[in-house]
């Protein structure tokens, strides 16, 4: 459910940032404008599906699943969609301006490596923790992971000075990107759906 809804907080901007920011005709103004464009959409989705699950997690988590006690975690990790979604946009960025190896580990490693450095302090001091403290601990990694981006990289300039008709179409040319996105993590994870989907019989 995370993951779905990170995808669509970003809503395909990511693929369309590393395409501005690798065009060499554009200027820096303008990829950071686009950046910028790309920034308010994801605000936008991000607030609406985080604040749509939170009103709907009693009916998600009693009806559909059937397990009430997961609400919490469930309401953990929708905070950390949006710190998540946000280090997606800046990694396209990096990405896109030829520096991969950082996008890369912002995206993909330095949260799960900070969440393995709590882990591993956690099993070295003995100390235990229960399902919702490692939850807590990957929105504490999310911020961290976060926070150093916009501590690392302040050369981005916002320029918020756009209009509603350009968001739109950003809007209409990020959608098959959405659609690539779906099919790609629901095939990958058919086994699990299958499994998931079978396994009361």
């Amino acid at each position: 459910i995370c993951h779905f809804l990170m995808i669509l907080s970003v809503f395909g901007n990511k693929q369309l940032l590393i395409r501005d920011s690798s065009n060499s005709k554009l200027s820096k103004s303008k990829v950071d404008k686009e950046f910028t464009k790309s920034l308010f959409i994801t605000l936008i989705f991000s607030f609406i599906l985080i604040f749509t699950f939170y009103f709907f997690s009693n009916f998600i988590t009693d009806i559909i699943f059937q397990k009430p006690n997961i609400r919490p975690i469930l309401l953990i990790f929708l905070i950390g969609i949006f710190f998540q979604a946000i280090t997606t946009l800046f990694s396209g960025y990096l990405i896109g301006i030829e520096k991969i190896w950082q996008g890369t580990i912002y995206e993909q490693v330095l949260s799960i490596f900070i969440v393995f450095l709590f882990l591993l302090s956690s099993i070295i001091l003995d100390v235990k923790l229960n399902i919702i403290e490692i939850a807590y601990l990957y929105l504490i990694s999310r911020l961290i992971t976060f926070l150093s981006l916009i501590i690392f990289y302040k050369s981005i300039s916002l320029n918020f000075n756009f209009t509603y008709k350009s968001i739109v179409d950003k809007i209409k040319y990020s959608v098959p990107f959405i659609f690539n996105k779906i099919s790609t993590l629901v095939f990958t994870n058919l086994d699990i759906l299958i499994i998931g989907m079978t396994l009361p019989l």
